[in-house]
């Protein structure tokens, strides 16, 4: 098993999300959990907390992104516009954490292995 306490202090670690934030997307945080128990195989190992941790970052950054406003400033021929940063550096995250464990997490798909 796989300890949530454990994904969360590395989740406050690697996000800008206090300890109240990441208590407000527990579910989320369970979930990201229970995927990383079915990809690890409920073996708790430093990758898989961080791929659970990773996981709920993004999960929760999806959450935040739709409460996310577009800012946007306009002057002459300059136009600056921000939205989505934190999402984006989620999925970043989280796609260089997935590189990382690519040997550990499994794939439904069909592998041949050996002749």
């Amino acid at each position: 098993m796989i300890s949530t306490q454990k994904v969360k202090e590395c989740l406050s670690s690697i996000s800008s999300l206090s300890a109240d934030e990441i208590e407000q997307h527990e579910s989320l945080v369970d979930n990201a959990v229970a995927v990383a128990e079915k990809e690890f195989k409920s073996e708790e190992t430093d990758s898989s907390v961080l791929f659970a941790a990773a996981k709920a970052n993004y999960d929760i950054a999806l959450a935040l992104s739709m409460l996310d406003s577009v800012t946007s400033f306009k002057a002459g021929d300059i136009s600056i516009t921000e939205k989505g940063e934190r999402l984006n550096s989620a999925r970043a995250l989280f796609e260089n954490v997935l590189s990382d464990c690519s040997d550990t997490v499994s794939d439904a798909g069909f592998v041949f292995k050996t002749v």
